[in-house]
């Protein structure tokens, strides 16, 4: 899979359990190829593929890692361990451009 995203700072581990929540400098817009960022703050616009729009969707929609990795897992009829590490680094990425932010809560349950 190819991610849209150069290597910056790697960004702590993720909590399996941790929420996140968009940043208010960022507008995202899906279209048929995926989804485009929109960094207000610097003013670049960034592309990423459908799976990764699935993945920020899930994000903002108050999934934790693990439950991000569990729909796709099944949805994908692929094991979670295999997709775990693309959906941690994609999260990460998005962390790491300050698009997404960790909002301080952590799921009780696996969502």
């Amino acid at each position: 899979m190819l991610w849209p995203f150069g290597r910056g700072k790697r960004h702590p581990k993720i909590s399996p359990l941790q929420l996140f929540r968009p940043s208010p400098e960022v507008k995202a817009s899906f279209h048929s190829d995926g989804i485009a960022f929109l960094d207000l703050g610097t003013g670049a616009v960034l592309n990423a593929n459908l799976l990764a729009a699935r993945i920020w969707q899930a994000a903002v929609d108050g999934k934790s890692l693990n439950g991000i990795v569990e729909e796709l897992s099944r949805d994908l009829a692929s094991p979670e361990d295999v997709v775990r590490p693309d959906v941690e680094r994609f999260l990460r990425q998005l962390l790491e451009k300050r698009l997404l932010i960790c909002d301080g809560k952590h799921s009780e349950a696996l969502r």
